[in-house]
């Protein structure tokens, strides 16, 4: 007589045991039938509904009629009821809500570089952003090792590296340029 070994009989055995119970499940095969029953009645999945809970009712919560906005208020009302069965809104657009757009404020003011206004707009726009302006005091007036000397004199460094190294010969001799805009301004 042959034996199989440990893994074939592993095998064996759970073929016998019911692939869906896992060992874990304490119902017995009838209250799973009748859960089963009560989910394909609901039309959910196994996740959507909780066995001992009344699925109707949560086939309620879960479904929203929807019909089409006969006119313009009703369609600018829809915002408000848009929203899923937690509250939340389907789509939220949070640039429409700002009405300030740093870009346009920054084209307004016509510094080069971006002005206090611009910088306020974008942080607005961009919560916890840690964008500063230019340090466009004089160098003479800073003092020496300060914060604002200390960014200065790195974004300058940084600065002419990329004027050397990333921008044509044209560019860099055009005092119109945005890099040389851009200099002039941090008083490089």
């Amino acid at each position: 007589m042959t034996t199989i070994g440990g893994a074939g009989t592993i095998m064996q055995i759970k073929k016998k045991i019911d692939q869906m119970d896992f060992g874990k499940s304490k119902r017995t095969q009838a209250q799973k039938s009748s859960a089963r029953n009560q989910r394909k009645v609901a039309n959910l999945g196994k996740r959507d509904v909780n066995v001992q809970g009344n699925p109707k009712k949560l086939k309620q919560i879960f479904t929203k009629k929807i019909t089409k906005p006969k006119n313009k208020e009703e369609v600018k009302n829809t915002k408000e009821k848009i929203t899923s069965s937690k509250g939340f809104m389907d789509h939220y657009d949070w640039r429409e809500e700002l009405g300030e757009d740093w870009q346009k404020v920054n084209r307004k003011d016509k510094t080069d570089g971006m002005s206090k206004a611009a910088v306020k707009a974008y942080r607005k726009e961009n919560p916890g952003s840690k964008l500063k302006t230019a340090v466009t005091k004089d160098p003479k007036k800073l003092k020496k090792g300060s914060k604002s000397a200390k960014r200065r004199l790195a974004f300058c460094r940084r600065m002419k590296g990329m004027k050397k190294k990333l921008t044509s010969a044209k560019t860099s001799r055009d005092p119109d340029s945005r890099i040389n805009k851009a200099l002039r301004r941090w008083n490089c």
